[in-house]
């Protein structure tokens, strides 16, 4: 079928999505190529995680060939799917769920590609140890991609020690190699802060809802040396971006991951070379380091 004939009827599920930029940038990449298409905020306040069966099926008997998964149900999808692509089997996370004519749905992890060519562009090299706040389905994706590009040690500190250790089994499997540990969220854990070249939040903390949070204490101070990067996208820097900045830290935002992980999923559904320059000039604002 010609992509005259196809209609791209895709999508973001998630809650408190109402800010993503998500439509912007796939609505102008369709635009760029002449597709017919849409993408859709998909909220429903009363979704309980039970009804994603329902809420899927539902999508599908719509006519929704793709939509982008996010918080908080990038593992809670993981046994409606039909199949998993290598890395997402690894990751036990998706953002991508691809919508198949014969009912099939199979996940993907573009969040790993995102982040890796967000540092890439912003020319940040993968340092051999580094501190990853956090341990949800953006944190997973995140330490792949840093253990995969050169990161030998990895802190993980959450305030979750459960779901620190679960992050830990997985890493550990797929990285044998690799020195992985958990901290807790206190003292002992922020004093660790200071002996990482690079820091990564993958927590929601500084998010529209939690804009005067930070995962670290604000008296904590950065050093000149560190880069530290927010997984949290938008026009102005994060509180925990901001505290680093003013201790001459090194900064990086959100805004390359979203657009990265963004032009690999519309490639996956489309099966076409992504107009990277088009989403770029939907963001409205630059991808940039602070």
């Amino acid at each position: 079928m010609s992509n005259q004939q196809t209609f791209y009827k895709l999508g973001l599920l998630g809650d408190n999505i109402a800010n993503s930029l998500s439509p912007a940038l796939h609505s102008a990449a369709l635009k760029q190529l002449g597709l017919q298409g849409h993408y859709d905020l998909l909220q429903w306040p009363e979704t309980k995680r039970e009804q994603l069966p329902r809420l899927l099926n539902s999508l599908q008997q719509q006519g929704y060939c793709g939509v982008n998964v996010t918080v908080p149900y990038k593992t809670a999808v993981l046994p409606y799917l039909q199949g998993l692509s290598p890395l997402a089997k690894q990751l036990q996370a998706v953002n991508t769920i691809c919508m198949h004519r014969d009912g099939s749905l199979m996940g993907h992890n573009t969040d790993v590609e995102g982040f890796a060519n967000s540092l890439q562009e912003a020319n940040i090299e993968v340092p051999a140890h580094v501190m990853l706040l956090g341990a949800g389905g953006a944190a997973r994706a995140v330490a792949f991609a840093l253990l995969s590009s050169g990161c030998q040690c990895l802190d993980v500190i959450n305030r979750c020690a459960q779901r620190a250790r679960r992050l830990q089994l997985c890493l550990q499997k797929a990285f044998p190699q690799a020195h992985i540990q958990v901290w807790p969220a206190d003292c002992v854990g922020w004093q660790r802060v200071y002996e990482v070249d690079l820091v990564v939040n993958c927590t929601c903390l500084g998010a529209a809802q939690h804009a005067h949070q930070s995962p670290l204490p604000l008296q904590h101070r950065f050093l000149s040396s560190q880069v530290v990067c927010d997984v949290i996208y938008g026009h102005q820097p994060t509180l925990l971006l901001r505290q680093a900045a003013k201790r001459g830290a090194r900064v990086l935002n959100g805004n390359g991951m979203l657009l990265h992980q963004a032009a690999a999923s519309f490639a996956l559904w489309t099966h076409t070379a992504t107009p990277l320059t088009a989403m770029r000039r939907a963001f409205g604002f630059h991808v940039k380091t602070l």
